[in-house]
């Protein structure tokens, strides 16, 4: 043990001095070079600046490190960005920052980090899911609350993407990318970004993503398995310069989403001899512990005794195995072995001849911006509009049985609806998001300062049903309404050659409104309307010590997320906003000469 102990110390010395040797050797050839790393330009304080002049802890991540590391989603990201997490088990992104983050994103109640995309901030980051970050020119990431340039719901931090612009005066160019891959996994990226005259310039970007399921559907060969991919997307972007002074981007994007992403499909099996339902998954033997109560409390209570009991539940038993787990939308139906029926209800009428049979969730994403920027000679004015429209459909069958394999259930005094074993649910979401963000930003002299405002109206619908045994009940009817306007300053004002102070303030004031529309539910009753209404000012003060190599910074900063009403479920209240305040000390450091 001793000798392979000395060994590996001996191979891993050797392998530090190789590195070592490497280190020396490329930093002997790089003498007489300006920097050895190309300089960072980052937008995270609203302006661009050196990403090693900025305080704040951030990972700046560029196009070409995203198509080397193969990232592309969201979900991805964490691995060019350590101290990022993130999760999508549901239809809501879920990212967290050094910890801190939200697990129940939703509609009118937002994650803990804000997401922008191209100066625009992404409410309902349910479109962000599988959007993919292929056009992204660059991704900031940056730690910690950024509640005075960045306001409500950035309490972890911001992550900023920039997807590719046109640039007037540019050549034609253009290119395409197709990948294919195991499990049918077939991409395609391609874009072309063209001039248009000496004053503009487009591009235009187009994606499609089909990937098979990789997890088995042993319930049914026509309704594909689980993690299947299939959605495409068309994104373009106009830019204008009709002056030397003004500068105007409109872009738009359409996205569709049929994925079968949804982690419904429970798949671990009751497989001990001794277990009560051997060879069944939870959902169905759910299904069937509940259909065997009703069965033996029926017998019983017709004055049969419990060896009748056990002797029904015995003959009922081997017709389970007829049940298999499913997911599927079927456009408003569900679908069996012999036969289709009706979804009997709510849910038919909203999404019927929406989707695609065969899905567990359906997206429908549009979005513009206008970015427009004026430039005086010391400040610049700028002015960024935004409109999101988005629809989710989603639907899933915890259970499925082909009526067919039950015995009727009437002969023992049950409803005929027993004899129909599906149970599910589905839903239907809407939202559209109006921003407005005006401010202005210096550009000259030595003290560095942005002033803005801000507004922000978010309203959608929820509608949910649950369905069981042939019927569709709606369980949530729901409107809200989330408006927010805020203003915001911050100036850094030099103390000295290498002392400067960074001060911010922002002020927020916004409202909450939730429509109950759902009436006739004993366990839910109405509620009505309900509204909330919260400001709050956040902060950040640092001191920064700065010199050609070494930049050291310290200091406070806040942020909260808002104050939220539940839109699914009314009857459980309002959620009071939540502050962070962070104390941070750190230093960025340039060695051997850049």
């Amino acid at each position: 043990m001793t000798n392979v102990h000395t060994r590996r110390c001996l191979n891993i010395m050797l392998s530090v001095l190789t590195l070592l040797s490497a280190s020396f050797s490329s930093y002997a050839a790089a003498q007489g070079e300006e920097s050895v790393i190309e300089e960072v330009v980052v937008t995270a304080t609203k302006r661009q600046a050196d990403e090693f002049d900025i305080p704040i802890a951030m990972d700046t991540i560029s196009n070409a490190e995203i198509e080397n590391s193969g990232v592309v989603d969201l979900v991805d990201l964490p691995l060019l960005s350590p101290s990022l997490a993130v999760s999508a088990p549901t239809a809501w992104v879920q990212p967290f920052i050094r910890g801190v983050g939200s697990l129940a994103p939703g509609m009118g109640h937002y994650s803990s980090v804000a997401i922008y995309v191209d100066g625009v901030y992404q409410a309902n980051p349910l479109a962000l899911n599988t959007a993919t970050l292929e056009n992204a020119e660059s991704i900031q990431v940056l730690k910690g609350p950024q509640g005075t340039l960045y306001g409500r719901n950035a309490t972890a931090g911001t992550i900023l993407i920039n997807t590719h612009t046109p640039k007037v005066g540019d050549d034609f160019s253009a290119f395409a990318q197709v990948d294919v891959g195991d499990y049918g996994t077939q991409k395609f990226l391609g874009r072309a970004s063209f001039g248009l005259g000496d004053k503009a310039a487009g591009s235009l970007t187009a994606s499609i993503r089909e990937r098979d399921g990789f997890v088995e559907n042993r319930g049914s060969d026509d309704l594909g398995d689980l993690g299947d991919e299939d959605a495409w997307s068309v994104n373009g972007k106009l830019a204008f310069e009709p002056t030397d002074r003004l500068s105007l981007v409109l872009g738009g994007s359409y996205r569709e989403d049929d994925t079968a992403s949804m982690p419904h499909n429970q798949i671990a099996q009751f497989t001990s001899a001794g277990s009560p339902f051997p060879g069944l998954n939870n959902p169905q033997a759910l299904w069937a512990g509940t259909v065997f109560q009703f069965v033996q409390g029926g017998v019983l209570a017709g004055g049969g005794t419990q060896a009748d009991a056990d002797a029904a539940v015995a003959a009922l038993f081997p017709s389970v195995f007829g049940m298999a787990s499913q997911i599927d939308f079927l456009n408003g139906t569900h679908e069996t072995a012999d036969n289709t029926y009706p979804n009997n209800g709510f849910t038919s009428g909203l999404v019927s001849g929406s989707v695609a049979s065969g899905s567990t969730n359906y997206l429908e994403d549009t979005q513009f911006h206008l970015n427009a920027t004026y430039s005086f000679d010391t400040f610049d004015v700028v002015a960024i509009s935004g409109f999101h429209d988005a629809q989710f459909f989603l639907a899933a069958d915890a259970l499925r049985a082909n009526p067919a394999t039950l015995p009727d259930l009437t002969t023992i005094g049950l409803p005929a609806l027993f004899n129909q074993g599906n149970i599910g649910y589905a839903g239907v979401f809407e939202t559209e998001v109006f921003t407005q963000e005006v401010y202005a930003v210096s550009t000259d002299g030595p003290l560095e300062w942005i002033v803005g405002v801000y507004y922000f109206d978010d309203s959608g619908d929820i509608n949910f049903t649950f369905d069981a045994l042939g019927t569709s009940t709606l369980l949530t009817n729901n409107e809200y309404q989330v408006e927010s306007i805020s203003a915001y300053a911050e100036v850094t004002y030099p103390l000295s050659d290498t002392l400067g102070l960074t001060a911010g303030l922002r002020y927020t004031d916004e409202e909450v409104e939730l429509d109950d529309n759902l009436f006739g539910q004993p366990l839910a009753p109405n509620v009505g309307k309900l509204s909330i209404s919260d400001d709050q000012i956040t902060y950040n003060l640092k001191l920064t010590y700065t010199t050609e190599d070494l930049l050291v910074y310290g200091g406070v900063s806040t942020g909260f997320k808002s104050a939220a009403l539940n839109t699914g479920n009314p009857n459980a209240g309002r959620v009071d906003a939540e502050e962070v305040t962070s104390y941070e000390v750190g230093f960025k450091s340039k060695h051997a000469d850049g």
